[in-house]
């Protein structure tokens, strides 16, 4: 694709990450919902750009007053029975999260993932799995039947506008205000 324009080019970025965000199924962002308001703490984990990502929601889910982690932090506590692990990877093949799934589950945590691949193993078995679609592109920007953010992009630019829905869904949830948020906001800044 010739995007010859700025504007055009953001008109076509913006298109490829609403199209995938508008193709993300309404249950599963529910039962997503469910388990992060019903966990007494939700661990987050993932790699790459996908943890920068992953650590805005954890720090979204602190504002909201929900107990949350971000796996691999010196400061992260054991995970338990009940606890919810939130896995991000557009692959769900993420070599490294595979280990860390599998100790959550060996501790009776549920485990929840993020993902564009529901046949990776971090799919399966996630209760729930939210599934976007927006597998990683392998292909160079302007390939014919290529999409135009290349790599991982559009999947985590959709992650990271899903996990901003679901912080306004859970505010309404737990009828919590901005300023409250801000109450709660680092201040050692």
């Amino acid at each position: 694709m010739s995007v010859s324009t700025y504007e055009a080019l953001l008109t076509a970025v913006q298109d490829e990450v609403r199209s995938a965000l508008a193709a993300i199924a309404e249950a599963e962002v529910v039962a997503l919902e469910d388990a992060i308001d019903g966990s007494p703490r939700v661990f987050c984990a993932a790699r790459g750009r996908s943890e920068l990502v992953a650590r805005g929601f954890a720090m979204r889910l602190m504002h909201l007053g929900i107990v949350a982690h971000v796996v691999g932090d010196t400061t992260t506590p054991a995970i338990g029975r009940g606890d919810l692990l939130l896995l991000t990877s557009g692959t769900a093949t993420t070599a490294t999260l595979v280990p860390i799934a599998e100790r959550a589950a060996a501790v009776g945590a549920r485990r929840a993932t993020v993902t564009a691949n529901s046949n990776g193993a971090l799919a399966l078995g996630a209760d729930p799995l939210v599934r976007v679609p927006a597998p990683p592109s392998r292909q160079d920007p302007g390939t014919p039947g290529a999409p135009l953010l290349p790599m991982g992009s559009r999947f985590e630019l959709a992650a990271g506008l899903l996990f901003e829905a679901l912080t306004i869904r859970l505010m309404h949830r737990r009828d919590t205000t901005v300023e409250a948020m801000f109450g709660r906001h680092a201040n050692l800044e």
